[in-house]
């Protein structure tokens, strides 16, 4: 492992000595450092000092990798903390605590990376009877990953309007870029063998938009939904690996909720022909809520357009959004009734979920 810069120009190989003697005097062999400490605090750069350290202190793989996402869940909250503490793009916001936010946001997930490639190819090599173990150990890990990542891009989400500085819009787009990666466990034939085996695939989203989306809307048992997603896929994924969306969404507008998933088919247009689809202005689609009713007006929906959220209903509801279709992190959006809007675009490319809070009504959105 290299030595990582510290916040503010040393390095944290230094800080791990000093924190190794600072045990050393303390005798009890323990540390106590905040972990609510954020970039600028005075514990901060000590904190994240004993991470190294704890880390190195680690063997296994597999506890490693959860202990890196422990880590950068921190960084999440930390990123948020900072976020709040931005009132408006015109304050003058310190960049230099910012940036090390990103700067150790994207360190944990390059290690994360790192652990997840060597983890699976153990994993793949493996001919031992506990391979399957260690597989389905792996899935819970990808898991929380996963969520760690859709908690980090939510952030980034509101952090992006606040932040005026060219360097620093940089690195949270590359940071954003970085927390879209998607992994995910296919299982095949052996052609050698003709046993089914798993494979796990890491993969990223192309940040352009080039992936086509649709609005998929339906009406299922909210909680069952959340631990089993329906059968029928939406996702086709072609020859060269990248995620491609088509339906009608025309289909999907009834009076009802409750509408008919729509099987899609291998678009065979090339990235320039989809690039050419893309209006040149972003538009604004309304989705609107009518007593216990959705009714979407939307065709194609892509990258940079908005969804306005209208109730038309006599009472106020809650509405929640996140890209985890399994949970929901972020605060719930109250609209008040009779015409109270909410408005979301949509910057990057991926699965979202609008849920009416209390109830087992949903719109799930995929981004073109």
């Amino acid at each position: 492992m290299g030595i990582r810069k510290n916040n503010f120009g040393g390095f944290a190989g230094i800080e791990i000595l000093l924190v190794v003697a600072l045990i050393g005097v303390l005798g009890s062999g323990t540390i106590v450092v905040s972990d609510t400490a954020v970039p600028g605090d005075l514990l901060y750069s000590v904190d994240t000092s004993v991470e190294e350290l704890q880390e190195r202190f680690i063997t296994d793989p597999e506890a490693k990798l959860e202990f890196r996402l422990k880590q950068a869940e921190e960084r999440a909250d930390e990123l948020a903390t900072l976020e709040k503490e931005i009132q408006s793009v015109a304050e003058d916001v310190s960049h230099q605590e910012l940036d090390v936010a990103l700067n150790d946001s994207q360190y944990s997930y390059d290690k994360a990376e790192e652990l997840v490639a060597s983890i699976t190819s153990s994993v793949e090599t493996s001919n031992t009877s506990s391979s399957n173990e260690k597989l389905y150990r792996l899935e819970q890990l990808l898991q929380h990953l996963q969520q760690t990542q859709q908690v980090h891009r939510a952030v980034l989400a509101k952090l992006k309007p606040k932040v005026e500085n060219p360097e620093i819009l940089a690195k949270i787009l590359a940071l954003e870029n970085e927390v879209l990666q998607r992994v995910r466990i296919e299982e095949e034939i052996d052609p050698d063998t003709g046993d089914l085996v798993s494979r796990i695939k890491v993969y990223k989203i192309d940040p352009s938009g080039e992936e086509e989306l649709i609005l998929d809307l339906r009406e299922d048992n909210f909680s069952s939904a959340l631990e089993n997603e329906p059968d029928e896929e939406i996702v086709v994924v072609s020859q060269d690996d990248s995620a491609l969306y088509e339906a009608n969404l025309e289909d999907l507008v009834t009076d009802k909720v409750s509408v008919t998933p729509v099987i899609t088919k291998e678009i065979e247009e090339t990235p320039h022909e989809i690039e050419q689809k893309r209006p040149e202005v972003a538009n604004v689609y309304e989705i609107q809520w009518r007593q216990g009713e959705f009714n979407v007006k939307a065709k194609e929906i892509f990258s940079g357009d908005t969804i306005e959220f209208v109730n038309q209903s006599d009472s106020a509801i809650k509405l929640a959004s996140d890209q985890d279709f399994s949970s929901t992190q972020l605060e719930f959006d109250e609209i008040p009734g009779n015409g109270g809007t909410y408005r979301h675009q949509f910057s990057t490319a991926g699965r979202w979920v609008l849920n009416l809070v209390g109830t087992d009504h949903y719109v799930k959105i995929l981004v073109r």
